[in-house]
């Protein structure tokens, strides 16, 4: 798929594997919800269950991209640019928590924890 440079500005990483691991009473249920399209839009894999505001998910994202060969500050905070802008749009309010390891090569999955409340119901 070919991107205008106006999507390429809001696309996940060439090449990615992105997985979403919902979080129910601190444990990660099985199995994740998985994409490897650049256009995902990461709100639409977010499950409120019924009279709850808050959800916490664990968010993976990995690329065999040549251009990302490793996990370092300014790729990760690209990516938590991203999080952050694609739930925020939608009226969500996301705190990021990393879990995956600094320096590790990309095409390794990296992890973040996302602790999302839905600013619409209020």
């Amino acid at each position: 798929m070919v991107l205008t440079k106006q999507q390429e500005l809001f696309a996940w990483p060439p090449r990615c594997r992105i997985s979403v691991y919902q979080i129910e009473e601190g444990f990660v249920i099985w199995p994740p919800e998985v994409s490897t399209e650049r256009l995902f839009d990461l709100s639409e894999s977010i499950d409120f269950p019924p009279n709850r505001k808050r959800v916490a998910v664990h968010f993976g994202l990995s690329t065999k991209s040549v251009r990302w060969p490793i996990w370092d500050e300014r790729r990760l905070q690209q990516i938590e640019w991203r999080i952050k802008y694609d739930l925020e749009f939608e009226g969500y309010e996301v705190t990021i928590k990393r879990l995956g390891e600094h320096g590790s090569p990309c095409f390794e999955e990296f992890l973040w924890k996302l602790s999302i409340r839905d600013r619409r119901c209020e």
